[in-house]
């Protein structure tokens, strides 16, 4: 390699092609430069630049111009390198090669490690932590399906258009019967009888004995068996059956108040005289009552001897302390109800009025009254 022009010596000069590929025009050779060949690389002062000559002249030769381009070899249908219609019979690419195979100078390596996961849930080959975890990060929640006012399923604020009820169905056929006894859908003959097949015959059954006199009604002679005889039963004629509802409430006798209910239930039976109420009050609010709790609304107005008619009561969120138990009492000639308790203080069992400081706004109280109509 030749470097070092610095300036021109006895004329000798040259072409230089840059690295950029230009081939610069004819250059004076410094005194450097003992001899240059084609080929050679120098370092010529005008490009700062290292260079290789392309053509070298010596000083008083005439340069003429570059010469007609060459002609550009290439691949015939052969495979052979041609200049232009001359075929060099030279091939464009060599023989097939050999593939290698394994003989006895090579054996197979040692399998490799298999990854696993550690116990912090990274990546471990070996023994080494590779710092990868074996679980991406979670995702975040989507979004949530709803329906619209408009019945639409959306996803967020976006109406998907598509409603999540299917238009109504159009009514079905109706099963009947047909002329031959089977079911009928529409006009096709199921072939199953809309009626079963008959059943044996039964037993003969047991006639009407007898005998008997005014009065008497047939009735079964042994619980056993079915035989029937004639036997004496009250009977009245005049005996009047009658039932009902009725609204009963809740009152406090010193402020009446308006209390509420998500329960406020009574109905009756009246047989002749005999009145049967069961009622039911679940409370949700007291509604303002103060001082003895009272039931009004009976259907019938209680004769002079119902004053004895004390009823148990079923009771809960009752806040008096020592209670034992909650009763209701017929008030003679009316149609009210006393709500009456039964406590025990200082091992002394005690009678009092329910005060509405007894109750709470979700008491409840439950029974069965009964007593003679006036």
């Amino acid at each position: 390699m030749q470097r070092g022009i610095i300036s021109a010596v006895d004329g000798r000069r040259a072409r230089v092609k840059r690295p950029d590929g230009h081939v610069t025009g004819w250059l004076y050779l410094g005194s450097a430069v003992a001899s240059v060949s084609v080929g050679d690389v120098v370092f010529y002062t005008s490009y700062g630049h290292d260079g290789l000559i392309e053509h070298v002249i010596d000083a008083g030769v005439a340069v003429g111009e570059p010469g007609a381009a060459g002609i550009t070899p290439h691949i015939g249908i052969n495979g052979n390198w041609y200049l232009g219609d001359t075929d060099t019979g030279v091939a464009a690419t060599g023989p097939q090669g050999y593939t290698p195979v394994k003989d006895l100078d090579y054996f197979d390596g040692d399998d490799g490690v298999t990854p696993h996961i550690g116990v912090n849930g990274n990546w471990y080959i070996g023994e080494t932590d590779t710092g990868i975890s074996a679980t991406g990060e979670d995702g975040t929640d989507g979004i949530t399906p709803h329906i619209g006012v408009n019945g639409n399923w959306y996803l967020g604020e976006t109406d998907t258009g598509i409603p999540a009820t299917g238009p109504d169905g159009g009514d079905g056929v109706t099963p009947h019967i047909g002329a031959n006894g089977n079911w009928y859908i529409g006009e096709t003959d199921t072939g199953v009888p809309a009626t079963g097949a008959d059943g044996e015959d039964g037993t003969d059954g047991v006639g009407v004995p007898p005998g008997g006199t005014d009065g008497q009604a047939l009735l079964k002679s042994g619980s056993t068996n079915y035989v029937t005889a004639w036997g004496n039963v009250w009977l009245r004629s005049d005996l009047s059956v009658e039932s009902g509802t009725c609204t009963l409430e809740l009152y406090g006798l010193t402020t009446a108040g308006n209390p509420t209910y998500s329960t406020q239930y009574g109905e009756y039976v009246r047989v002749d005289d005999n009145v049967i109420v069961p009622f039911n009050f679940v409370l949700t609010n007291l509604g303002g009552m103060s001082g003895s709790i009272r039931i009004s609304g009976l259907p019938y107005t209680a004769d002079a001897s119902s004053s004895a008619a004390i009823a148990a009561v079923n009771a809960s969120n009752i806040t008096r302390t020592g209670i034992c138990a909650v009763l209701a009492q017929i008030l003679a000639n009316t149609s009210t109800v006393s709500m009456r308790i039964q406590y025990e203080a200082s091992g002394v069992l005690s009678e009092g009025v329910l005060s509405s400081t007894h109750l709470a706004n979700d008491s409840y109280l439950r029974g069965v009254l009964t007593y003679k109509a006036a």
